[in-house]
């Protein structure tokens, strides 16, 4: 008897499994693109963040993208095509005073 309500949890289980599409998983991500202008260490945080999964977990599909320099960083933001990045303040407060519409949200420094 015992063993009979345990085959049919297994098999209620197991029949749950066919209503789950692995594709929607992928649909619902949410595509973002982050603009960084140096290969630095301080950017490492969104390279291994993008690695380990943590963006996918949280539903967003993250590409990161290296730009080169700060002001072509700044015009990516500008123009709408990265949603964030990892720059310096002066491209950016350059960008703001000709009137752009950014926001500096936090700064990374390295102390040892």
């Amino acid at each position: 008897m015992r063993n009979k309500k345990i085959l049919a949890m297994c098999l209620v289980i197991l029949s749950l499994g066919t209503f789950v599409d692995p594709g929607r998983a992928q649909e619902g991500l949410k595509k973002l693109l982050i603009a960084h202008a140096g290969l630095i260490s301080t950017h490492a945080s969104i390279w291994l963040a993008e690695e380990q999964g943590f963006f996918k977990k949280h539903g967003l599909d993250v590409t990161s993208v290296f730009t080169g320099s700060g002001s072509v960083t700044s015009q990516a933001l500008v123009a709408g095509e990265a949603k964030l990045a990892l720059t310096s303040v002066g491209p950016t407060a350059g960008a703001v005073g000709a009137g752009a519409d950014l926001v500096i949200v936090a700064g990374l420094i390295h102390i040892l």
